[in-house]
């Protein structure tokens, strides 16, 4: 899987501006894929459980569809003023998402 899951660049204020974000999902659960640097603008990256996934290079998350994901959406939505837009991915019976390192406050820099 691609270490850059969505549709995001730097505004001229530097400040994100993504488009969509791409939902991972297997029979069992889902994941939204969301660049750590945008949890830190949004101070949510402390927060983050490790029921959510890294990327090994640890420049993306992918946060849990249920708290993490909820926490996420909702301040999205306080600074941006609308809930972000999703992209549903079915990765079949078992996501690849699975096999990935915990979320950790300050693994890898963070």
């Amino acid at each position: 899987m691609e270490e850059t899951n969505t549709t995001c660049s730097l505004n001229k204020q530097g400040q994100f501006d993504c488009k969509t974000f791409k939902f991972y999902m297997d029979a069992g659960h889902g994941w939204l894929a969301v660049p750590v640097k945008l949890l830190k603008e949004l101070q949510i990256d402390k927060k983050i459980t490790t029921y959510s996934y890294m990327s090994h290079g640890g420049n993306m998350a992918y946060l849990e569809e249920d708290s993490d994901g909820t926490l996420f959406t909702n301040e999205y939505q306080k600074k941006f003023g609308k809930k972000p837009d999703y992209k549903a991915i079915d990765q079949g019976t078992s996501s690849p998402i699975r096999n990935y390192p915990s979320y950790k406050f300050g693994w890898r820099g963070l």
